[in-house]
């Protein structure tokens, strides 16, 4: 005989569709949530994946600027090939045939910026030695500058760092004058064939075609190294003698910069601020910069001028590197006198910090438009720059040591030594860190 089924309340029925739905709510929570997760990811990956291939592509763009650069002064046509040494110990020193040759060949350029040499351009009509940029007719500029397009750079962008004239000179826009035209693009292309490293001149769309890029080139080798030029206001009986033995970069008079000096002198004393903040430890200068009154010590007090002579007069690197001797006066300067705060001077790493102090301070330091006679050029080197305080034959001066006659052994990157060289010629790589293990130093994991 079947057993009587037995009858569910409605309670419990609602109970269970109420269970059931929570399940679905909160697996429809879990899938929404990994599907954004999963959208996000994505696109951070598609993001990043761009990203390289951009970085790749610059990369790339920088080896052909450089090399052609490199093949300009190599060639025949414009050197004449010295070589050195034998076997597997040769290397070759290149002499301009001419004058004309001693710098890069300009194409491309304005007469009215000295400065800028060269641009991808087309078409490129360069005179040999020089090599051409294999630019396409497609500027790199808006065709509409009041609309411009993604991807398109302006002019202005194209001179954010001020090497090019204002086009306006009474604002610190970066418009450049009117006669300046912005670099062609240069397009890359995937064809295993092409022998011109990948550049193709293109009359149309080419799927081959797997990026772009312009470039200007400009020399800053005639500018003023601002990490190095402007001297402070020196009231001793001295300055007359001090500043009119010229000689150094050091004493270049930042006030004759053509129709932009920068002013020193009458309550407007911007050289004082400049040589306060980039010798700061050696000058020891009064108050805060970026204050109206920053360094006003220098006008009254002789210290100041006396010991940034001694510094210029003593420096024996080259003015390489920030100061690192404790001559000729405490240095570290210990500014609260309490050892918690020892400064030391500062420079320019690049010309990006050099426009950020132009505009620190309230109304600017200087003029705008002086930015196209000033540089941040580094002449520091790659090699070792310390120097025992006393050299000794276990712990020398790595300096003045030099690759011995006839060589025959191979540097750690794989170049042979070259005889007359530094001994060491670069910095101690951090990769070689590697070698120290659980175990101890081991060579193989270099």
């Amino acid at each position: 005989m079947e057993r009587p089924r037995k009858a569910f309340s409605n309670r419990k029925r609602g109970a269970a569709l109420l269970i059931v739905l929570a399940f679905v709510v909160l697996l429809t929570g879990v899938s929404v949530a990994y599907l954004s997760r999963s959208t996000s990811d994505r696109q951070v990956a598609h993001g990043s994946f761009n990203q390289s291939k951009a970085d790749q592509l610059v990369s790339s763009a920088m080896d052909n600027i450089i090399g052609d650069l490199r093949q300009e002064i190599s060639r025949p046509e414009g050197s004449a090939r010295a070589t050195y040494g034998s076997g597997n110990n040769v290397y070759y020193v290149y002499t301009p045939t001419s004058s004309t040759n001693m710098v890069p060949r300009r194409s491309g350029n304005l007469t009215a910026a000295p400065n800028f040499i060269r641009r991808s351009v087309s078409p490129d009509n360069i005179v040999a030695p020089g090599l051409p940029s294999f630019a396409s007719a497609v500027n790199s500029a808006p065709a509409d500058p009041a609309n411009p397009k993604r991807g398109d750079v302006t002019k202005a962008r194209w001179n954010k760092h001020y090497l090019v004239p204002k086009a306006n000179t009474t604002n610190d826009s970066t418009d450049p004058i009117a006669s300046f035209t912005a670099p062609d693009w240069v397009f890359v292309t995937s064809d295993t064939s092409n022998q011109t490293a990948g550049r193709k001149i293109i009359t149309a769309p080419d799927q081959t075609v797997i990026g772009r890029y312009a470039y200007a080139i400009y020399d800053e080798s005639g500018l003023l190294d601002m990490n190095v030029a402007g001297y402070p206001t020196d009231p001793s009986a001295a300055a007359a003698v001090r500043v009119g033995r010229k000689g150094f970069l050091a004493y270049a008079d930042l006030g004759a910069l053509g129709n932009y000096p920068i002013p020193n002198a009458s309550g407007d004393y911007k050289v004082d601020k400049l040589v306060g903040w980039r010798n700061y430890g050696t000058t020891q200068p009064s108050n805060t910069f970026p204050n109206s009154n920053f360094a006003a010590n220098f006008q009254s007090l002789a210290t100041p001028a006396t010991n940034f002579y001694s510094y210029v007069l003593n420096n024996t690197s080259g003015f390489l590197s920030v100061r690192s001797t404790p001559s000729p006066s405490p240095y570290p300067w210990d500014v609260y006198g309490n050892g918690r705060c020892l400064r030391t001077d500062q420079k320019f790493v690049q010309r990006q910090e050099l426009i950020a102090y132009r505009n620190a301070a309230s109304g600017g330091s200087f003029n705008t438009n002086a930015l196209q006679y000033l540089s941040t050029f580094s002449r520091d080197t790659n090699s070792p720059s310390f120097s025992p305080p006393t050299p000794t034959a276990t712990n020398p001066n790595f300096l003045l040591i030099r690759v011995p006659a006839n060589p025959n052994w191979t540097r750690f990157d794989g170049i042979l030594a070259v005889e007359g060289e530094p001994l060491v010629k670069t910095r101690f790589p951090l990769s070689r860190l590697a070698w120290i293990t659980y175990k101890g130093p081991s060579a193989n994991l270099a």
